[in-house]
């Protein structure tokens, strides 16, 4: 009955406005913001002393956190 239960409510969700192209296209500056803030960081990460060493995970970590933080709560998360 559970299974039923959640499978109506699902059915009652509109998805379409999350996901249209006009939602998606005004997020786009936001993403995109945060994609060339990653590259600028990543060619400075690559030219520092250490020979170009960096952790990919950790960046694209960041940049992800960044961007869902701004797409779910409208802003950045503050860093100390």
């Amino acid at each position: 009955m559970e299974g039923s239960l959640m499978r109506s409510f699902l059915r009652g969700l509109d998805f379409n406005p999350i996901i249209s192209d006009k939602a998606t296209g005004e997020q786009e500056p936001v993403v995109q913001g945060y994609i060339d803030k990653l590259i600028s960081r990543l060619h400075e990460q690559i030219q520092a002393p250490d020979h170009g060493i960096i952790n990919s995970v950790k960046w694209y970590s960041y940049t992800t956190f960044d961007v869902l933080g701004v797409l779910t709560f409208g802003e950045s998360f503050p860093v100390s």
